[in-house]
């Protein structure tokens, strides 16, 4: 039997009163009278390698009472959170003394939430027999410390097995500014004392092989030869409290014998590491060790002798830390500090961590630097990532991730590796259509550096222990990439700053996770030696050369990320190949400022529509050209968009600072800037195809921007008592809105042919005079509004000829949507939310008087923010429970229905929950099974943490769940891989939801988050919910701790599409959601843009065309500088090979067969050069005006 007699748990908050006793910071707790201490146990406790402890052992010691004497048992639980794991002295009343090296176990993530690749959990159990614990009071201390012999080997640099309390190294001054981040210290689970019947009774010895190898001082060869170095074994021997410790240990090597003594004579329990060298051992062998005349016998084989690929790296944030244009000087500086130290240094490496940087130092610099940097990178000194910088690869687009790398393909190439790379750093996940577009590019490599916060599962470390991988995209293609634990490594392993003896236990966790038989290289990369936008003179230069002349093995060469990869390119062909998802973790962050993501969605489909319509008008007019300048600053301010930092670090312990509108209000001019090209451009080309058609107003312009035959709608203004005209006569339309007599009307224009055309010619027009004043003789308008909503009671079905819709008796939201003319319901009966039905769900209710303080703080204030720990991050115990959340929904009232030429829209209006003047609409489209669903409504402030969801609620019998991606499906149940995020994804364009009913085909147009079967709660799940058919769009959150703003007051919009189709077919399933995202691009022509007063204005049609594609084809053309260089990207939507036929330059009677068709692979690319397909100045255009 066994009973606890006294228990402690950390203390929650505050800073530990460490008082200096004896020379070391002691904490005293006092659990006589069996107190847990709860209160005043130290939940971090610093060790000798943490700076912010000053280097130096820390104690805590326990006061207890015995009232009856038994052998106890003392349990240490805690995790080793930061840097090397300090040993523990553990001592009884001052009269028996021990020490103990933990182990440190890191199976899998369950481990640890924490950051970096050596933090893991310890279990340490002490026993004490009952003679030493007489009945009275008792004191046990726990001191962190060092056994330096047993960190540096045997008799090396002086070391003895004296426990110290310091490091015994002369060490750089600490870096006070990042406190423990950097540091070395334990965090406590918890500490008990229990009594037990019975404790071990006889001494353990363990043999375990280093990675470390020193010079074998009796070879008779150099150091530099690898047969001249010996590993390092240890020789652990444990013998439990009242026994007497052995008094000699004898080891029979493979090459030799060896006796070590025994402990220490300040110990008479606990641990004793002898780290000898061990000459010759260089295969498995079995060892045996004779203690005190027992024979322990040990298989053990030797390590291999490491390479470790230090890279010099500094995480770029554009914000977070300060200012961007702060940071892209300092950034900017740091290339000026890395050219510096490579002109003192032919050694020295940096690594830039995004091609802006380069971009800004060209700009920023004289030509000379500018020329110095273009070398260094030539020289294989300077690596620059590829890519614009690290951007969220679950939002982006397919234009995005090739325009990203415009910067650093203007850069050279290395001359020493010869390969390009890209990296993304601090974004946990990586898209998986980046490979095909890297190896499309010609950059042969990629490095990932995952911040786990926020972002991760207890399978998380898989993809690190397999790296470096084949990284393969959908459509087949590879590249050699690397997926590192973090980007500030060497500081996570080593502490910083770095003691070679506490790199050793560091690095020796950090390399036994790859010491496997599985593991092909022999070189390893260890990435960072600085944090976010930190001064590169910030840093411990000296390790390197401290450490190599410590040891010979492992090595460390410091490098570029280029460099690491081709030392393990050889291996290419043997290395694992990694074809997995895995999400979007800190996606969810562009759910904080949802209004300005939808301006960035928007943009970042329009954009490429835009182009495309300039290029070819371009090649079809030959005297016009796209805007090269304006449209390639778009796309870097896209970039910038989709840079993972939205605005300051401290955001949410200083809402209402002035860095938190102003890092955001830089990064929101980014998006708006890029938005307005995209419209301008897009106005500018239409005005161009009207001047290459010969159009004359009054009219409209409707143009298809697609590569394929699309269903289209189109908004325009028309004023009242005037109708448009296509070729059958008056177009219907529907009213959404009236000022004054000018109506906001949306007309369906139905199937249009790819990139075609059309006018549609009003019946009369307005004058237009300078000042704006109505015209002589022109009537004032006769106002006609939209007709009214007819309210259909709610318990009757809702009917038109397409769809029945019927409505829940509590929300008053649609229960049953069903398709008349399949006989298709597509809502689950019985679901406990309906069609549209905003929920927000919180730790506690809406709170509307906080709501307010929010939004009219005083001059002095302070915040509190109720926070859900279990969402907020990642956990150190696995299975928690999920949060239990409140969840609420505005009251809203079905306003009623309407007809519309093609189906039926219907209303609801409402409020609450903090979200005002909601307005719900859906359009049910009569001839297709399409329907349109529309949200607005204000959202009130709020700094709990909280989200907002909309509901659809499909029904379906066993779905399967599929979401687009820039190229390719996934399937997340089956395709997500190891750490992926299964909570949350986002789509590119669409989801689709199969099941035996058939699909459907689901588009969020502003918000691309969405969850599914429930809202998030902090599952942190392993695998992604299977047979689901609800989908929740997740709108809105503010679960960031930092970086993304703390609410989101103001109105915001989100736009659905969704299909009842047969079957899922991935590239119409594509095109749907594309479709949806973009569609009819509406000019309004004015008599003063085309000035013709001979020609009446008619009905008109045509296309551009410059080659036939197929409809599983999508296409972006881009006009160069040059404005004959005309280049085709063909993208295939489809899972099989698709032949496209380029266009034939050769005049149309020419002999000879045709050139062949171009082939795209399954979701794949193909790029083709047309520049001779255009036309001259003198051609005729192209398109022919049809009709």
């Amino acid at each position: 039997m066994s009973s606890t007699l006294w228990a402690c748990r950390p203390a929650e908050g505050g800073t530990p009163d460490w008082q200096l006793t004896d020379g070391l910071p002691t904490i005293t707790l006092d659990v006589s009278d069996g107190s847990e201490g709860a209160a005043s146990w130290p939940a971090v406790h610093p060790g000798v390698f943490d700076a912010g402890g000053g280097f130096r052992g820390h104690r805590v010691a326990v006061r207890f009472e015995i009232l009856q004497a038994s052998a106890v048992l003392l349990s240490l639980q805690f995790c080793v959170e930061r840097g090397p794991c300090p040993d523990l002295e553990i001592t009884l009343d001052g009269a028996h003394r021990g020490l103990f090296h933990p182990v440190v176990v890191r199976e899998d993530r369950t481990q640890t939430g924490e950051p970096g690749p050596v933090a893991g959990f310890v279990d340490l159990q002490v026993g004490f027999p009952a003679d030493w614990l007489t009945p009275g009071p008792h004191v046990i201390t726990v001191t962190t410390a060092l056994d330096r012999a047993a960190a540096v080997g045997e008799g090396r640099f002086g070391a003895t097995h004296e426990i110290g309390y310091v490091t015994g190294e002369s060490l750089p001054a600490a870096r006070g500014h990042y406190g423990q981040w950097f540091g070395s210290y334990i965090r406590w689970s918890g500490v008990e004392l229990t009594s037990v019947a019975s404790i071990p009774a006889g001494p353990v010895v363990q043999l375990r092989p280093t990675p470390f190898y020193v010079p074998d001082e009796d070879s008779e060869t150099g150091a530099d030869d690898s047969g001249a170095e010996a590993e390092l074994v240890d020789v652990d021997v444990t013998w439990p409290a009242g026994t007497t410790p052995p008094a000699s240990v004898v080891v029979d090597w493979p090459n030799s014998q060896e006796t070590l003594p025994g402990p220490p004579p300040d110990r008479d329990f606990g641990m004793v590491r002898f780290r000898v060298p061990v000459p010759g051992f260089d295969a498995p062998s079995t060892v045996d060790v004779h203690l005190d005349g027992q024979l322990h016998q040990h298989r053990i084989t030797p390590c291999r002798r490491w390479t470790l690929h230090l890279i010099p790296h500094v995480h770029l944030d554009l914000g977070f830390t300060d200012a961007q244009g702060k940071v892209l000087e300092l950034h900017c500086r740091n290339i000026d500090r890395a050219l510096d130290a490579m002109a003192l240094d032919p050694d020295f490496r940096f690594c830039v961590d995004g091609s802006v940087i380069a971009r800004e130092y060209l700009r920023t610099r004289p030509p000379h630097r500018g020329d110095a940097m273009r070398e260094a990178i030539a020289a294989g000194r300077l690596g620059v990532n590829a890519f614009h910088s690290n951007f969220l690869t679950g939002v982006v687009s397919l234009e995005e991730l090739y325009r990203s790398t415009d910067m650093s393909l203007s850069l050279p190439r290395s001359r020493t590796t010869g390969l390009r790379y890209a990296n993304l750093t601090d974004v946990p996940t990586y898209s998986r259509s980046i490979p095909t577009v890297l190896a499309d590019l010609g950059i042969e490599a990629f490095v990932g550096m995952s911040n786990h916060g926020r972002a991760a599962t207890d399978t998380s470390d898989e993809l690190h222990l397999l790296s470096p991988v084949r990284w393969q995209g959908p459509d087949g293609s590879e590249v050699l990439a690397h997926f590192a634990d973090h980007y500030s490594q060497l500081r996570f392993i080593a502490a910083d700053p770095q003691a070679v003896a506490g790199a050793a236990d560091g690095l020796g966790r950090y390399l036994s996770r790859y010491e496997r038989p599985d593991y092909l290289p022999s070189d390893l990369a260890v990435i960072g030696t600085h944090a976010d936008n930190e001064d590169l003179a910030d840093g411990d230069t000296g390790f390197v050369q401290r450490w190599n002349e410590a040891f010979a093995w492992p090595r460390f060469r410091v490098c570029t990320f280029d460099e690491y990869l081709a030392a393990v390119a050889p291996l290419r062909d043997r290395l694992p190949l990694w074809r997995s998802e895995t999400g979007s973790y800190w996606e969810d962050g562009v759910g904080s400022a949802a209004a300005d993501f939808a301006v960035y969605r928007r943009t970042q489909a329009l954009l490429p529509a835009a182009e495309t319509l300039g290029a070819l008008v371009s090649a079809a007019a030959g005297n016009v050209r796209t805007n090269r300048t304006e449209l390639d600053r778009a796309w870097a301010d896209l970039s910038v968009a989709a840079e993972h930092t939205l605005t300051w670090a401290r955001t949410m312990a200083h809402p209402h600072a002035s860095p938190v509108a102003d890092q955001l209000g830089w990064k929101v001019r980014y998006i708006n800037d890029a938005h307005r090209v995209a419209i301008d451009e897009m106005r500018r080309h239409l005005a161009q195809l009207s001047e290459l058609a010969d159009i004359h107003g009054p009219g409209f312009l409707a143009y298809n921007p697609h590569a394929w035959t699309a269903d289209l709608d189109g908004e325009l203004d028309l004023p009242e008592g005037v109708d448009l005209l296509d070729a059958d006569g008056p177009v219907p339309i529907e009213i959404l809105s009236s000022c004054a007599g000018l109506r906001r009307v949306r007309i369906h224009l139905g199937a249009m042919a790819a990139h075609s055309w059309r006018f549609l010619p009003m019946t009369a027009g307005q004058l237009t005079l300078p000042g704006g004043q109505a015209g002589p003789g022109q009537p004032s308008p006769t106002i006609e509004g939209p007709p009214d909503f007819i309210r259909v009671p709610a318990d009757e079905p809702i009917i038109s000829k397409g769809w029945e819709v019927r409505l829940d008796a509590t929300t008053q939201l649609p229960r049953s949507l069903v398709h008349r003319g399949s006989g298709r319901e597509l809502l689950q009966d019985g679901s406990p939310v309906q069609l549209g039905q905003l929920v927000r769900a919180a730790q506690t209710p809406f709170d509307a008087d906080a709501s307010e303080q929010l939004a009219n703080p005083p001059d002095i204030h302070d915040h509190h923010r109720a926070r859900t720990l279990s969402i907020e991050n990642f956990r150190y115990v696995p299975d928690p429970e999920p949060s239990d959340l409140v969840q609420e929904s505005p009251q809203l009232t079905f306003v009623g229905v309407k007809p519309t030429p093609d189906g039926m829209r219907l209303r609801w209006r409402g409020a609450g929950a903090g979200l005002d003047a909601v307005t719900i609409e859906l359009l049910l489209r009569d001839e297709r099974a399409v329907c349109d669903l529309d949200i607005s409504f204000s959202k009130a402030p709020c700094l709990d943490m909280e989200a907002v969801y909309v509901a659809f609620p499909f029904a379906g019998t066993a779905p399967v769940l599929r979401y687009d991606r820039p190229l390719g499906w996934v399937t997340p149940a089956t395709e997500h891989g190891p750490g992926a995020s299964n909570e949350w994804a986002a789509v590119t364009n669409t989801v689709s939801v199969q099941s035996q009913e058939g699909e459907i085909r689901w588009t969020p147009l502003d918000a691309p988050l969405f969850c599914t079967g429930d809202i998030v709660r902090g599952r942190w799940p392993t695998q992604f919910p299977a047979q689901q058919s609800h989908l929740f769009s997740y709108v809105m959150n503010n679960f960031w701790p930092c970086n993304t703003p703390a609410w989101q007051p103001g109105p915001v919009t989100f736009r659905y599409r969704f299909e009842a189709a047969a079957q899922y077919e991935p590239a119409a399933s594509t095109r749907f959601g594309r479709t949806a995202r973009v569609d009819a691009q509406v000019a309004e022509i004015l008599p003063l843009d085309r000035f013709g007063p001979a020609a009446a204005s008619a009905y008109r049609e045509g296309n551009l065309e410059v080659m036939t594609i197929p409809e599983e084809v999508d296409v972006q053309v881009r006009q160069g500088h040059d404005p004959s260089a005309l280049t085709v990207q063909l993208s295939n939507l489809s899972g099989k090979p698709v032949s496209v036929q380029p266009p034939d330059p050769r005049p149309a009677d020419s002999a000879g067969a045709p050139a062949p068709g171009i082939l795209v692979p399954p979701f794949g690319i193909a790029h083709t050069d047309v520049s001779g397909s255009a036309h001259s100045d003198h051609a005729p255009p192209c398109p022919q005006p049809g009709k």
